[in-house]
């Protein structure tokens, strides 16, 4: 299975909160999305990332440049090992 069923409507759900300014509830949705993700199909798996890029560009929008900054470090340095 390419996705994880449990997390695809946390991430839909995300989408919508974040589109109506629901920007706390959109974050939670998104941490509980890649966490589902990161534990079923693996932290590099697409579907994960593309997470973490929705998870950046909320912290983006609220200001909170650091903690996307710190992902997309980690996800970098993994894979390059």
């Amino acid at each position: 299975m390419s996705t994880c069923p449990r997390s695809t409507p946390s991430t839909t759900l995300g989408i919508r909160y974040a589109d109506q300014g629901r920007l706390r509830d959109a974050e939670m949705m998104y941490k509980r999305a890649m966490a589902g993700y990161k534990k079923a199909l693996g932290p590099e798996h697409p579907s994960t990332l593309n997470t973490v890029t929705n998870l950046g560009n909320l912290y983006r929008h609220r200001g909170r440049l650091d903690p996307p900054l710190q992902k997309l470090l980690l996800m970098y340095r993994r894979t390059k090992t």
